[in-house]
């Protein structure tokens, strides 16, 4: 509870934030989640490894080659806090409660988006950067060749739902790729441009996030694909604690937020992505 002006500081606001990470982090929303407490091991099966063919009567069938796998999945704590002072909290005009929820959660979105990412602390058990399809492209360079190439890495079961990630400056050099008349590539004679204009490309929507690395010799620079593929089981639900004594002498209070996840890839075939050579 605030002070004189009865503002108050909800005890329990995760449903807000959990939308607002959604909100913020379309990767995340977009993975495969399950919730189950303890570690999860999810059964994949290689169907291309699996063998079927014409037989004959009394014939002996030949039997599959394939083998049941799993995507084990563990439990890594993410904590976010945010100090929030009681001056603002007891001003009455000013949406408190909106300001925790956006901080906090745009804490957790970037949080999450880095890791998926770049896989910077290695805690998750799989990320973007196992993503085991690849189309190389020259250092630095681009090429709508390139873009078309990844795009067909991805077989056709997983193209309903695909989306393109990267940086923000890598889709604007795209959008600026002309022919040797001036035309922009992606207008295709301009008979295309409208569908292309805006957060589109090649007919599938993209995804900008600041978290991507620039294309580069050993980068991974986009991603192409059903973002479903990535599997992330969250075995506790994100909680929210409020600390009313810790930071009395910086007259604030304390908004702690905890979540227990793992992620990995669950569908390799579901992503590919454009690597630097």
């Amino acid at each position: 509870r605030g002070g004189a002006s009865g503002a108050v500081i909800p005890k329990t606001i995760e449903s807000k934030i959990i939308a607002k990470i959604k909100e913020l982090a379309p990767i995340y929303e977009r993975m495969t989640h399950y919730n189950v407490t303890g570690n999860l091991s999810i059964p994949s099966y290689p169907w291309d490894a699996h063998t079927t063919t014409f037989v004959e009567d009394f014939a002996t069938i030949t039997s599959s080659g394939g083998t049941f796998l799993t995507v084990d999945l563990e439990a890594h704590a993410v904590a976010s806090l945010a100090l929030i002072g009681k001056n603002l909290i007891n001003r009455t005009d000013v949406p408190v409660i909106d300001i925790i929820v956006q901080q906090i959660a745009m804490s957790i979105s970037n949080f999450l988006n880095n890791e998926i990412i770049n896989n910077t602390s290695a805690r998750f058990s799989g990320t973007l950067q196992s993503v085991s399809k690849t189309i190389s492209n020259t250092g630095a360079t681009i090429s709508l060749d390139n873009l078309l190439d990844l795009q067909m890495a991805v077989p056709s079961q997983f193209q309903d739902n695909a989306a393109w990630l990267m940086h923000p400056t890598t889709f604007g050099a795209v959008r600026r790729l002309k022919d040797t008349t001036g035309v922009p590539l992606l207008a295709a004679g301009n008979s295309g441009i409208s569908a292309d204009l805006g957060f589109q490309m090649l007919g599938k929507p993209v995804l900008l996030d600041e978290n991507m690395p620039l294309a580069a010799v050993g980068k991974r620079s986009v991603f192409y694909g059903d973002f479903a593929g990535l599997v992330c089981n969250q075995n506790q639900a994100l909680t929210t604690q409020i600390l009313q004594e810790r930071y009395v002498d910086m007259n604030a209070v304390g908004v702690i937020t905890t979540m227990d996840l793992d992620i990995s890839v669950g569908q390799s075939r579901a992503l590919a992505a454009l690597l630097g050579a």
